[in-house]
């Protein structure tokens, strides 16, 4: 019984032994059943071993996954090499099954750049504000990917890249020099997206113009101004501009000046700075810095404070100051002190001396005058 097995197997059908089908169908069927259950124990365990929620939940919602056609070419390409197939033949199947291998890993590779890049974004900025851009910046990463891994593959099979890698860097020259400015924006943009000078929601001030942040794309960025009116600003120029970033405040300092008038009495003088020091003191949310009798005004004796309001927000500063200035005014007139304004006196002591000289003759004054 045997035998006529044995010759069965070393019949050949087109020039090839049947044995050679049947070792090369077992391999077939093997890595087709067998490849994806050690694929998906490797992810379980992979999930188990990762302590990064995120990472597991990108396993359990398989957005990493291998496609079943990956392994029936994986099979194909492993069966058929021990074929003896002829060479041409052999090539196309080798080219075809790798560029689809490729293909796959390719896949997954894009899904962790992207990943990756999501994840450090959200890393250092919590509420997401520049995911626009981190997307633009993983997709040019997946695409250099791509483009390297099918020159690699082409120049294995023989194919000239040279020639291909030539011809794409001339393109390349005339399009950077056609688009200059339009790219200038756009690697601007990711400069933004990587350095975070400012996020959405930030109240920035550039030169004359001030507004909050509303929207940073890949040429433009737009900031609502506080008049309603939407600014648009090249990246290229935000990234070349001075950007006072006021969400970046911890805290604000204040200075503020105010005048008494002359005739304020010495010792009320004295007690103007700690008066100025309490009233800051029993106000929440500040740290008082300095007071000073700063100088002598035209028509004022001027003070110079200085305080921190913990909390950067502009409102609260205003309410802040605004207590601040009730108080001082209540006790400014509880101490009889009066703030000064602007006053111009005018003295004629010539005049007056004569219009109260006794022996002098109106119509003598009014000749002098």
């Amino acid at each position: 019984m045997l035998q006529p097995l044995s010759e069965l197997l070393d019949q050949k059908l087109w020039s090839i032994p049947v044995s050679d089908y049947l070792i090369s169908a077992s391999l077939f069927l093997s890595i087709v059943i067998l490849a994806p259950m050690i694929i998906r124990a490797l992810l379980n365990l992979l999930q188990k071993i990762v302590p990064d929620e995120s990472f597991k939940d990108l396993i359990r919602n398989r957005s990493i996954r291998f496609y079943r056609w990956f392994y029936f070419v994986l099979a194909a390409m492993l069966a058929t090499n021990s074929f003896p197939l002829p060479e041409r033949v052999q090539f196309v199947i080798n080219l075809v099954s790798t560029s689809l291998i490729l293909i796959q890993i390719l896949i997954i590779s894009s899904k962790l750049i992207r990943f990756s890049v999501s994840k450090s974004s959200l890393g250092r900025d919590s509420d997401g504000h520049m995911t626009a851009i981190n997307q633009n910046l993983a997709s040019i990463m997946v695409i250099f990917v791509w483009a390297l891994a099918f020159l690699i593959l082409f120049d294995n099979f023989g194919f000239n890249v040279a020639t291909l890698i030539a011809g794409l860097g001339v393109g390349g020259i005339a399009i950077g020099l056609a688009l200059q400015t339009v790219l200038g924006d756009v690697f601007a943009s990711f400069a933004i997206g990587l350095d975070k000078p400012f996020e959405i929601g930030d109240f920035v001030i550039l030169g004359d113009f001030l507004g909050t942040v509303e929207r940073v794309g890949l040429k433009t960025t737009r900031i609502r101004s506080l008049g309603g009116e939407l600014l648009i600003f090249s990246n290229s120029d935000l990234i070349n501009s001075r950007i006072r970033n006021y969400k970046k405040m911890r805290e604000r300092r204040i200075v503020f000046k105010f005048g008494v008038t002359y005739d304020t009495d010495q010792s009320q003088l004295e007690d103007i700075p700690s008066t100025v020091k309490s009233i800051i003191d029993e106000v929440e949310g500040t740290r008082f810095d300095r007071a000073h009798f700063q100088q002598f005004g035209d028509f004022s004796l001027d003070f110079e404070v200085v305080y921190y309001v913990l909390n950067p927000d502009y409102n609260t500063y205003m309410d802040t100051q605004q207590k601040i200035n009730f108080e001082l005014r209540r006790r400014f007139i509880d101490a009889g002190i009066s703030f000064a304004f602007p006053t111009r006196t005018i003295d004629f002591p010539a005049w007056e001396k004569s219009l109260n000289a006794p022996d002098r003759n109106p119509s003598e004054m009014q000749d002098r005058t």
